[in-house]
């Protein structure tokens, strides 16, 4: 019985954070919550160790939202229960990305696509990747007039 009631103590106290996305089809609204949609390489990953983010620099290749710019700096969360996107050096991305007090966001939640291949990924899954990246743009394209 002791062990019981300490055990119900210690959950008690405990609060436990993990990423939660409701996946959905690609709509107008993922294009009007996005402050930027770019298409681009992620040149170089920091990490911001106070704010427990990585700090993404992407080489801009396309902007079908928001200003242009050669580069972004862009934060997302270090992956695993906080959202953050998993990113590579090298990687090319289709980023929908959110501004929140002053920075730039993204997340496993948005519509982000990899469109380069990835050790773990077989040739199928990138072509879906891609099929998905261009039917996204055909879309953005349409919300955009």
């Amino acid at each position: 019985m002791k062990k019981i009631i300490t055990l119900i103590i210690l959950f008690i106290g405990v609060s436990v954070s993990a990423c939660s996305c409701l996946k959905s089809k690609f709509g107008k609204k993922d294009y009007a919550n996005a402050s930027y949609i770019v298409q681009g390489k992620i040149l170089k990953i920091v990490t911001d160790t106070e704010a427990y983010q990585k700090v993404i620099t992407l080489e801009v290749y396309k902007t079908y939202k928001g200003d242009e710019k050669e580069t972004l700096e862009i934060r997302t969360g270090m992956g695993g229960g906080d959202c953050g996107l998993m990113v590579k050096e090298g990687d090319k991305w289709l980023l929908f990305v959110n501004t929140f007090n002053g920075k730039n966001n993204v997340s496993i939640c948005d519509k982000n696509v990899r469109y380069t291949r990835g050790e773990e990924q077989t040739d199928a899954a990138l072509e879906n990747e891609c099929d998905r990246m261009l039917s996204y743009i055909k879309k953005i394209k349409k919300y955009k007039e």
